[in-house]
């Protein structure tokens, strides 16, 4: 089982790389301007940590995808309810019954359920950038013939907006 990720990337490096010099970066924090490192600069401490959903949530978030286009609808279903097992399974294993108990592996389990909560968005997250990478790589060599081909089109647009959607917040 891997170990429970502390640093969450909410800005994929690979795609910083090329502008940085050897990995560092200049960086503006607190009013002040200094040479940090790219993970300094793109993570923060379980930033993507589930956050456990109840019932009137899941409930309101099945309502809100009625919304959505039918082709995108089962995507989205099927993300949901995966955040609700896991949420029940963490909920459960926090506040166990006797057959839990039981269980000859309970410990293991919990500690698996766990690592999972930790760490499914930020390794989700990391399955995207391994996916964008090539075709990073092919624009910084000029070369944008991915865009003739519609799976990888879809591939890098779909890798592309998930970037967009992750990046922490900032104060203005």
């Amino acid at each position: 089982m891997e170990d429970i990720k502390r640093k969450h990337h909410y800005v994929f490096e690979g795609y910083l790389r090329p502008w940085s010099d050897n990995g560092m970066t200049w960086r503006l924090w607190r009013g002040k301007v200094a040479r940090k490192g790219l993970s300094e600069c793109t993570s923060a401490a379980y930033f993507y940590k589930v956050h456990l959903m109840n019932g009137d949530e899941y409930a309101f978030l099945r309502k809100f995808i009625e919304l959505f286009p039918e082709v995108a609808r089962q995507t989205h279903y099927d993300s949901l309810n995966f955040f609700r097992l896991l949420s029940m399974a963490k909920q459960a294993m926090d506040n166990p019954n006797p057959a839990l108990l039981a269980m000859p592996d309970f410990k293991e389990k919990k500690a698996y359920i766990e690592m999972q909560v930790h760490n499914f968005e930020e390794n989700m997250h990391k399955h995207r950038e391994d996916r964008l990478l090539p075709f990073i790589r092919r624009m910084l060599n000029g070369d944008m013939s991915f865009y003739d081909d519609m799976n990888d089109m879809v591939t890098f647009m779909d890798s592309l907006s998930a970037q967009y959607f992750r990046t922490k917040v900032t104060p203005s």
